[in-house]
């Protein structure tokens, strides 16, 4: 072996272990990246997400989503209300907000005919009965006018709020059922 054969000896075993190693690190980030693909957020973008309830708790849904959604399009997203676990009937009322880079926005809900706006709630029409569910939207709209940055990621809050079915409970609400 001459000493101009050494250069390239070293360049092509340089080259074989750089090879090794981008294979290595490819093959890891591969799995690692499929092992977080399977973890589900609150919301799964197009599927029902049920929301547990029980009486006098708040459960809280959320979910993170980029701006880079269009005024006034529908993002499909089916939510609805259980009370598999409860013990007693529940009054229910809903309360949205997105939460982002400065920003507080109201989205709008294609709800059911089940629920009424009222300032800043959803109210449940009827009572949830024990083991009872409610759907409460099909879509999620977002506003005509919106300030969301495609570059930024914001969160979207649904709190469920929940209170036994009472008198007093429905006069503290300021609701009729």
């Amino acid at each position: 072996m001459n000493k101009s054969n050494i250069g390239w000896l070293f360049a092509v075993i340089a080259l074989a272990i750089l090879l090794i190693v981008s294979i290595i690190l490819g093959v890891n980030g591969y799995f690692f990246s499929m092992s977080f693909t399977k973890l589900n957020s609150d919301i799964s973008v197009g599927k029902t997400s049920t929301i547990e309830v029980l009486p006098d708790e708040a459960s809280v849904l959320s979910f993170t989503f980029d701006g880079s959604y269009l005024p006034n399009e529908k993002i499909p997203q089916k939510i609805q209300i259980s009370a598999k676990n409860a013990e007693n009937d529940t009054l229910i009322r809903i309360k949205a907000k997105v939460f982002g880079d400065a920003i507080e926005e109201k989205l709008e809900f294609s709800t059911t005919e089940n629920f009424n706006f009222d300032g800043e709630y959803y109210y449940y029409k009827d009572v949830l009965g024990v083991g009872g569910k409610v759907l409460f939207c099909d879509y999620i709209q977002i506003p005509l006018e919106n300030n969301f940055s495609s570059k930024e990621k914001y969160i979207l809050t649904i709190v469920v709020e929940s209170a036994e079915n009472s008198e007093e409970n429905q006069q503290k609400w300021g609701i009729a059922v």
